[in-house]
């Protein structure tokens, strides 16, 4: 995926996200190629941050597209970092942006 489809992809959690997660969920797999690991988590994180800037922050559709984020994060990429052995075996800060925003534009520049 290139950089600058990113707020492509935002518009298109936007539009799906009235009306499915099933949809939602399709959206997000083909952005990340269905796969998991710490620059699939970081993209789809910055994604949703860009598809809520779109929506509008703070209200019911950018509500909706938080709810189907953290689902997604839940059923696809929890039992991943559990199988890592959870957070604390990840040697970086993710609440460093600057880290976060690393890992996707290196994801990015792969896809």
């Amino acid at each position: 995926m290139q950089s600058t489809d990113l707020s492509s992809v935002a518009g298109q959690l936007v539009d799906t996200a009235t009306h499915s997660y099933s949809m939602f969920q399709s959206v997000v797999d083909e952005a990340i190629r269905g796969e998991s690991g710490l620059q699939q988590i970081a993209f789809v994180f910055q994604l949703s941050r860009a598809a809520i800037e779109h929506a509008g922050a703070g209200t019911e559709l950018a509500n909706s597209i938080k709810n189907m984020t953290m689902r997604y994060f839940e059923q696809f990429f929890a039992p991943w970092v559990v199988e890592q052995g959870g957070w604390v075996s990840f040697p970086m800060n993710l609440s460093d942006n600057n880290q976060v925003s690393s890992l996707s534009k290196s994801f990015q520049s792969n896809y």
